[in-house]
């Protein structure tokens, strides 16, 4: 054990969730590396050579095998951050959803909404009725992915994150 070697006590359990995690293609990278901190600490290695090893700074290292200690492998999860508030309630946002289920106007000549002509319709800028069809998942110009509604009594909902159907 080096200088300022800190031992982070890791189960058998844990230790494979992290191999895991380290071994993973689909993970983040900051996943992997947070990981890899973790099992180097576990080896006994010194916070600057943990550091060296995975690149990163002393006070990284220090940070995340603290948050081990504390909280075990849901300390190394992502915190949520702060930061501007949602600028669109969960009323408006359903509201958007229901009218993308909804065919466009035949007086508008367009087959499928456009973010723009939705933000028209609903009171809304342009780029937030985008931002909702991010978060869902929703793409309305793409036919294999976006269905709309086939009777207008149906409750429209977000059944993948690949688009929305509606329910009868």
């Amino acid at each position: 054990m080096g200088a300022h070697a800190m031992v982070v006590e890791v189960s058998e359990r844990d230790r494979a969730e992290l191999e895991r995690r380290v071994r993973s293609h689909t993970l983040p990278a900051r996943d992997a590396r947070r990981a890899r901190i973790v099992l180097l600490a576990a080896e006994g290695r010194a916070a600057l050579e943990i550091a060296e090893l995975v690149g990163c700074s002393e006070p990284t290292v220090t940070k995340w095998r603290a948050a081990y200690r504390a909280r075990g492998l849901a300390g190394l999860d992502e915190a949520p951050r702060s930061g501007r508030p949602r600028s669109v309630d969960v009323e408006v946002e359903r509201r958007v959803l229901w009218h993308t289920l909804l065919r466009p106007p035949d007086d508008l000549g367009v087959t499928q909404w456009s973010s723009r002509l939705l933000a028209k319709r609903v009171g809304l800028h342009f780029t937030q009725v985008a931002a909702i069809w991010r978060r869902w998942g929703i793409r309305p110009w793409r036919e294999d992915t976006f269905k709309f509604s086939t009777t207008p009594s149906s409750r429209p909902r977000c059944a993948t994150s690949s688009g929305c159907t509606s329910t009868h």
